[in-house]
């Protein structure tokens, strides 16, 4: 990766917040939507290991940091980001994007047990995200869709195009193609690295240029 992704790893406290640990969490919620459809690999947080917890610590801070109002996700599989982000930030809404429509059963629980927050956009990202036309300023982005280079070098490319101040990435340590995808993007000299973690999957969080803490446009 080059000199403009290096970051210092994440320093992150026992302390901090666990999605686990957030008000209202429940497991009742947790298996609902783990159970909307055939179960799959990939979700947010499927069980209390530390590598899970590491990862939702993570996000609720950057969340918090970004103070989002309009959250965009890549990569809605059983929608456990989703309930995240109603956990850390109850007044966001999240606009996210999956490839297998049947995720939508998992949004609709969601929407019917908080009200609607979550909307969904099915289908493949490459197509879906470039016609997106949001109906306020994206604050914060979640990319963990498709791991291939075209996919996510493509959802990166509409995090830049949609003016994101605060986009976290998974896997750009265990996935190849990932980490070749955000060094063709860093190098772009929009973004840079703001913190990584150090442990296997590398969770990034980029920040964009000229971007502060907690910025909102219009």
């Amino acid at each position: 990766m080059s000199a403009a992704a290096a970051a210092a790893p994440i320093i992150i406290s026992d302390a901090e917040p666990t999605v686990f640990d957030l008000p209202g969490f429940s497991l009742q919620v947790v298996a609902e939507l783990t159970a909307a459809f055939e179960q799959g690999e990939g979700s947010t947080f499927q069980n209390a290991e530390p590598e899970i917890r590491l990862q939702s610590r993570l996000l609720i801070r950057a969340l918090r940091a970004a103070q989002a109002r309009t959250v965009l996700e890549v990569g809605t599989h059983k929608a456990h980001f989703c309930y995240l982000v109603k956990l850390a930030l109850p007044e966001a809404r999240v606009e996210t994007f999956g490839v297998d429509r049947k995720s939508q059963v998992a949004v609709d629980l969601l929407n019917e047990r908080f009200g609607r927050f979550v909307t969904f956009h099915g289908g493949d990202s490459k197509t879906t995200l470039p016609a997106f036309a949001p109906p306020a300023p994206v604050d914060f982005a979640w990319v963990d869709g498709g791991h291939d280079l075209a996919t996510c070098l493509s959802d990166l490319e509409q995090c830049a195009r949609l003016g994101v101040d605060h986009v976290c990435v998974d896997d750009c340590a265990g996935e190849p193609q990932v980490a070749e995808a955000l060094r063709r993007f860093l190098a772009r000299g929009t973004y840079s690295v703001a913190a990584r973690s150090s442990d296997r999957r590398g969770f990034t969080w980029l920040r964009r240029q000229g971007a502060q803490q907690g910025d909102r446009r219009g």
